[in-house]
């Protein structure tokens, strides 16, 4: 629950950045192409952007990540997916 609040609170942080920077600075621009993907790219990014972790091995050494961590990443990311493709994919559109 914590990590999907904190999902949640990170992705919604980077929409209101981009925002405020657009906001600021690109309100009166006129290049179209620009912007579309300026918005774009400001929307996808925050939405990935919280889903990449960092860690911080205080032991000095290298995090060897194992076999698990992908898996718990794995379900965690892609579980809903799975379920909403098994649904269509069943053959009843």
């Amino acid at each position: 629950m914590t990590a999907t609040l904190n999902y949640i609170i990170e992705a919604n942080l980077g929409l209101l950045m981009i925002l405020a920077f657009y906001v600021l600075f690109l309100r009166k621009e006129t290049r179209f192409r620009f912007l579309r993907m300026f918005l774009l790219a400001g929307i996808f990014g925050p939405l990935i952007f919280p889903l990449i972790h960092i860690e911080n091995n205080e032991s000095g050494g290298p995090h060897q990540p194992t076999h698990m961590d992908s898996v718990k990443q794995y379900a965690i990311i892609f579980a809903p997916m799975r379920r909403a493709c098994w649904r269509f994919s069943s053959g009843s559109l």
